[in-house]
């Protein structure tokens, strides 16, 4: 009894030691996991620009992070490893002699062979992140221009790319589970085959011939400590600590640049002063001179690329300063051509983290045109602003910019051309009421093309390639005779006289913010109440249907099953061949069955693991391109409600753990679950008592595990939660780098990041810590296991022979480590499969778009013929239960016909047009093209025969002709004619790869009107009847907007143009007007009919207008 008691206590006191390590090991290795996402955080805050991808940067803190913090928790196993093989050594020259040598000898074979099987492994899985980074970048990219992407139905060329990312991905995780396949066979077999040489060479070499079954047994006990030795823990640890850090080298050579501090020292000055980009040879802006001070408005205009707005950045440091002199006193509030908002309250966009002072928010909320467009939202300032401001158009989410600016109180203001998105009465009522009213004691630098506006400046400078090449008051520069006041008679605004009426009603009675009533509020939670806002759905646990779709995937679940079973059958080999220590082991005979039982062993292994990886692998793939074909396919309203990072976080993190987690998890229950069922059933079958314990100790286990599985469930739970927040904030960040830097917002930002890091920390410690205490409990109940088979076999040591006695005993002292490590496998995989959950639960609960194609309706070839469109009786909403934002639209637009699209903000002029696309699908009525109803049609036939010219032009990471003839289905003469069309071939041509030059981050190198040509360029080649123009040329400066309308008239002059138009002169001459009023088609005519009614809305608006 005493012996059987020993046995127990050094099993426990090794399992306590065990666990407190590893309880260490783990505390340490989320501590270093989440000071790197801090500093990754950090770092991506003084990024120059942001050179690194979101979704690179997003894989780095879901994926690679991870696995740095792994292999921190598994470093101590590189002097374990090696200190316990030395121990196993040493044990064996003991117990044998001389003849433990051949012991040594396979060790000393072993370890170099795994150790550069660890360094494979790690190689492989550092290209394999590689390419995991770059398909989260590309779908990052695909998610931000998804609208864009669906205009163009081009959704098949970026399934295309991601898919062949996704292919090279899969082929480097196909290696790295191959070559973990072995380092498990060897693992397994390594013991057996360590005891069988050291008894050939003991009986026929060393000539010992009497060896008894304890002496066997006492090897197997030793040898069997080796499979912690031979699994490559210290290798792959280490490597994945180098792979880290060279990714980080790598990944620092495209960061070393960083943002330098924005003095905080009110005026500007410059002399003769250049600036260039990082990374370029050439200044960007060359020779500028200029002097602002406080109380100047400084407005810059130019031609497209002609430098505004990288004299904007060059004032805020992020350009080089590289000749000249240039001094900036005081601080700098900036408002970017495309706005920046944050997914919080519109108050806290406005307020942007500074002290709220309630006299001065309704102040800039006056002044930036802002009090009706708060009134009319459900919860006013309250109302939560979706990502990027998706809840909100263009227009408004200038005016949010703006008074984000005006409210910050900075000395200079910087506005990169913010007024050219509004109605011409807003732009107006901004300019006087803020610009020239609120901010008239502050130095104001404006970029516009509004050139109404500038002879209320104070100074004008013009651009042109870089350079300034004149400045001076509008009075001076209209005396030189420099074209201007042709410009200026150009660019007649199109402005609304009601809304006019009601802005001077808003500023003489002061209209205050009101509260909005209890049932609009919840009229808003109807209207999105088929949204789900987590991302995750209901029931956060898995379920058995979720293993029964995992496991019929692809491959169907009797193949699944077959390969489960081919491993019970490997296992149960194992098992078996342990039987020839019983009788006479040291026979000849003996000897050769074990090596063909070992062999065997170890084929079947390797086969059963590589047939395991295959099937993962394809229900991997699968699951993947289901899920990704499902976002391909998401309507936009889901954006509005639904972060991107929280959809970037689903691929960068469940798609990992389907990949690498699960399979892994599930391969350790495949071969533990099986081996702790025949080790009990083994002993059982020497000590039939022992029966009445193993199921004892069972229920012990299952209700330790239920209550573990209860908590860990609820902390899971939580720890889910709290990561897509991680994300979103960190996508935003990216987005908003120059706003955040210039509002001096950096250590707000990083303590909202370290909160959000310090919420998820907690959680995952909780987990950690509940699978430690299982772990060791079960450890505990097992080492009761052993000492009640040692007890048993004890009492009836009469009975039983030494050969069944010392099988039992080494099979059950297994027990001690297989039994959590089984238990914490079937855990593992069961954790794993929420994430299949998760990803199918993702890919069924969000929305999806009609079908691509309708086999039996798909247009004729060439539809449209003629571009003839009719509406009739058309509603169109947002949601299922919003209010109409177009009632009753009925009118037919004959063939090749130009129509002018014009009315006040929130009237529905961009939903109808984006109708005719099917981003908003029709609530009722009927719209045709041509005579056929396009809701008969898939969405691919449909869109790919509609040219369309978008408010926000989009360029992708690709090179200049994947960004305008994706499929390749046009000649190069085509398009060079293209691009000569929208004057872009001298840009073109002067870049060294021309047509295959790369394009990346959105176009870097390309001016916002260059990047409109581009849209132009891919109108022309798309060779459509229908064109349709949503406020495309708004941002563009008069010069570049008549070179597009001139090109649009030449090049479509047969087509069926429909335009939203913001300035007369882009519609005055259009065949006829359509103007929306509140969702109605209040007039339809032609514009010299609308003109000559002096009673006409039209009309009055360009009275208006002047």
């Amino acid at each position: 009894h005493i012996y059987a008691l020993a046995l127990l206590l050094s099993i426990w006191l090794a399992s306590i030691s065990t666990h407190q390590l590893m309880a260490a090991s783990t505390r340490v290795g989320i501590q270093v996991r989440s000071a790197i996402m801090v500093l990754i955080y950090r770092k991506s805050l003084r990024l120059h620009s942001v050179e690194l991808a979101i979704g690179d940067i997003v894989n780095l803190l879901a994926d690679d992070v991870n696995r740095l913090a792994e292999a921190y928790v598994h470093r101590h196993y590189l002097l374990s490893s090696v200190l316990e093989g030395l121990v196993v050594v040493a044990l064996a020259f003991v117990e044998l002699g001389l003849s433990a040598f051949p012991a040594l000898a396979l060790l000393l074979l072993l370890f170099p062979i795994q150790y550069k099987l660890g360094q494979y492994i790690a190689h492989n899985a550092f290209a394999m992140a590689r390419r995991t980074a770059d398909r989260v970048s590309a779908i990052s990219e695909i998610l931000t221009t998804l609208r864009v992407i669906k205009c163009y139905a081009w959704e098949i060329f970026f399934r295309d790319r991601v898919k062949a990312i996704r292919a090279e991905e899969l082929r480097h995780l196909r290696r790295n589970l191959m070559a973990k396949g072995w380092t498990f066979v060897v693992a397994f077999v390594a013991p057996v085959l360590l005891t069988l040489l050291c008894l050939v060479m003991d009986q026929h070499i060393m000539g010992e011939m009497n060896m008894r079954a304890t002496h066997i047994f006492t090897l197997l006990s030793i040898f069997n400590m080796i499979r912690w030795v031979t699994q490559p823990h210290a290798a792959v640890g280490s490597l994945a600590c180098r792979a880290f850090s060279r990714s980080q080298r790598r990944r620092r050579r495209r960061l070393i640049h960083r943002q330098p501090a924005i003095p905080s020292c009110a005026f500007l000055w410059q002399h003769n002063a250049d600036f260039i980009w990082e990374g370029d040879v050439n200044p960007t802006v060359a020779f500028l001179s200029m002097t602002v001070r406080a109380g100047d408005v400084v407005a810059v205009v130019g031609d497209v690329g002609a430098g505004k707005s990288s004299l904007l950045s060059a004032i805020m440091g992020q350009l080089r300063h590289s000749e000249g002199e240039m001094r900036v006193h005081g601080s700098i509030a900036f408002v970017p051509s495309e706005p920046w908002l944050v997914n919080a309250t519109l108050k806290d966009n406005i307020v942007f983290g500074m002290p709220y002072n309630e006299h001065k928010y309704r102040a800039v909320v006056r002044a930036c045109a802002l009090t009706r467009d708060i009134n009319s939202l459900t919860r006013g300032d309250e109302t939560e602003i979706g990502e990027r401001g998706a809840n909100l158009t263009m227009g408004q989410r200038h005016r949010v910019s703006i008074a984000r600016a005006a409210y910050s109180d900075a000395e200079i203001l910087l506005l990169d051309d913010p007024l050219s998105t509004m109605d011409a009465q807003i732009g107006k009522r901004i300019f006087n009421e803020c610009i020239s009213g609120y901010l008239r004691k502050k130095a104001v630098v404006i970029v516009t093309n509004q050139l109404q506006f500038l002879e209320h400046c104070d100074q004008i400078l013009i651009m042109s390639d870089g350079h300034c090449i004149e400045q001076g008051t509008y009075r001076e520069l209209v005396a030189k005779d420099l074209n201007l006041a042709t410009l200026i008679g150009e660019s007649i605004e199109i402005e609304d006289p009601y809304l006019v009426d009601d802005l001077v009603e808003e500023i003489e009675h002061n209209q205050p913010i009101d509260e909005r009533d209890d049932a609009r509020r919840i009229m808003h939670d109807l209207q999105n109440d088929d949204v789900d806002l987590s991302g995750r759905g209901g029931n956060t646990g898995s379920s058995w249907i979720s293993y029964r779709l995992f496991a019929r995937r692809t491959t169907g679940t009797s193949a699944f099953l077959a390969i489960c079973l081919f491993f019970v059958f490997v296992q149960g080999l194992r098992i078996f061949s342990g039987t020839w220590t019983n009788g006479a082991c040291a026979t000849a005979c003996m000897q050769l069955t074990q090596t063909f039982l070992q062999a065997t062993y170890m084929v079947g292994a390797f086969f059963a693991t590589q047939f395991f990886y295959w099937a993962m692998i394809q229900k991997s793939r699968s699951l993947h391109k289901k899920i990704f074909i499902r976002i391909l396919r998401i309507p936009m309203s889901y954006f509005e409600y639904t972060p991107i990072g929280r959809i970037l976080y689903s691929f960068a993190r469940h798609q990992y753990t389907v990949d690498e987690v699960l399979s892994e998890a599930l391969l350790q229950a495949l071969v533990y679950i099986p081996l702790v069922v025949s080790v009990v059933v083994a002993v059982i079958i020497v000590v039939p008592y022992s029966a009445i314990v193993a199921f004892v100790l069972c229920m012990v286990i299952w209700l330790l595990n239920a209550v573990a599985l209860q908590a860990e469930r609820q902390l899971r739970r939580i720890e889910a939660e709290s990561k897509p927040p991680i994300f979103a904030h960190l996508s935003a960040t990216l987005e908003g780098l120059s706003s955040i830097r210039v509002y001096h917002s950096e250590s707000r930002f990083d303590a909202a990041n370290i909160e959000k890091i310090d919420t998820n920390t907690k959680a995952l410690y909780a987990v950690t810590q509940v699978k430690g205490w299982l772990s060791l409990y079960v450890d505990l109940v097992a080492a009761l296991f052993v000492y009640a088979t040692a007890l048993f076999i004890l009492f009836f040591r009469d009975e039983l022979e030494e050969g069944p006695a010392g099988l039992a005993l080494t099979n059950a002292m297994q027990l001690a480590m297989f039994a959590q490590w089984a238990l914490t496998a079937m855990r593992e995989v069961h954790d794993s499969i929420g994430s299949v959950e998760e990803l199918l639960r993702f890919g069924h609960s969000i929305p999806s778009e009609a079908a691509v194609t309708i086999k039996g309706h798909e247009p004729p070839a060439d539809w449209p013929q003629h571009g003839e469109i009719e509406f009739e009786d058309v509603v169109l909403r947002y949601h299922r239960f919003g209010e109409p934002v177009v009632k009753r639209a009925s009118f037919v637009i004959n063939a090749r016909e130009r129509i002018g699209i014009v009315g006040r903000t929130g009237s529905g002029k961009s939903t109808l047009v984006i109708s005719l696309l099917r981003l908003i699908e029709a609530a009722e009525g009927t719209i045709r093209i041509d005579g056929i109803d396009i809701a008969s049609m898939g969405l691919r036939d449909l869109r790919s025969k509609i040219a369309v010219l978008p408010q926000e032009p989009t360029l992708f990471d690709g090179t200049v002709r994947s960004n305008l003839d994706p499929f390749e289905e046009r000649t190069d003469e085509e398009i060079w004619g293209a691009l000569r069309a929208a004057h872009l071939a001298e840009k073109i041509k002067s870049m060294p790869m021309r047509l295959e030059a790369p394009i990346i981050e959105n176009g870097k190198g390309f001016s916002l009107g260059q990047r409109q040509l581009f849209c132009v360029a891919r109108a022309i080649l798309s060779k459509c009847r229908v064109l349709l123009m949503d406020e495309a040329t708004s941002t563009l400066d008069i010069q570049t907007e008549t070179v597009i309308q001139e090109a649009i008239r030449k090049n479509f002059a047969n087509y069926t143009v429909l335009q939203i138009g913001h300035r007369l002169n882009t519609i005055i001459d259009a065949d006829k007007i359509m103007v929306l009023d509140q969702g109605r088609i209040v007039e339809f005519d032609t514009p010299r009919h609308l003109l000559q009614n002096p009673d006409s809305f039209f009309s009055s608006m360009v009275l208006q207008s002047g």
